[in-house]
């Protein structure tokens, strides 16, 4: 038996991603923090896995979209 999702959590879910993926591609190329070994460390990786840590229940679909957007 599938589960049917309503159109307003459907609507939430799109919007999750859609934020995610914006503030994870502005902290990727505008916040980058240097480090001894030549490269970089930047900020939207950490968007990604807040994302993934604030929603356990969507975590792999909200995580992995935003990370593949941005």
């Amino acid at each position: 038996m599938t589960k049917k999702l309503s159109t307003k959590r459907i609507v939430k879910n799109i919007s999750l991603i859609a934020l995610f993926s914006a503030l994870s591609l502005v902290l990727a190329l505008f916040v980058r923090v240097p480090y001894s070994a030549g490269g970089y460390f930047n900020l939207g990786d950490t968007i990604i896995l807040l994302s993934a840590f604030m929603f356990p229940t969507l975590s792999p679909y909200i995580a992995i979209i935003s990370g593949v957007l941005s």
